[in-house]
């Protein structure tokens, strides 16, 4: 149940303080599955708090779709915590 409140939470028209929560709070929760559409959110703090949290949860499909957003990525802090992100999940 907290992970449905999270999920509703994180979504676009929220604030984005709310939504930032909300994704550490799937992150909290390991619901990696349910953090993989925020890596392409249009909000740089949700693209951000979503890595960080796959870092700390995420599975190789994770890693994988860390590295497809990669690509596209232009923020320097970003790539870098995308980066770190995929590291770590590599290394388990």
């Amino acid at each position: 149940r907290a992970i449905e409140t999270f999920e509703k939470s994180a979504q676009a028209g929220r604030p984005t303080r709310v939504r930032v929560r909300a994704v550490e709070g799937l992150g909290a929760r390991k619901a990696q599955a349910k953090l993989l559409p925020f890596v392409d959110d249009g909000s740089y703090q949700v693209r951000m708090a979503a890595a960080d949290a796959m870092g700390e949860c995420g599975d190789s499909v994770s890693a994988d779709v860390l590295e497809r957003r990669l690509k596209l990525e232009v923020d320097g802090q970003l790539i870098q915590s995308m980066r770190r992100a995929v590291r770590k999940i590599r290394s388990r």
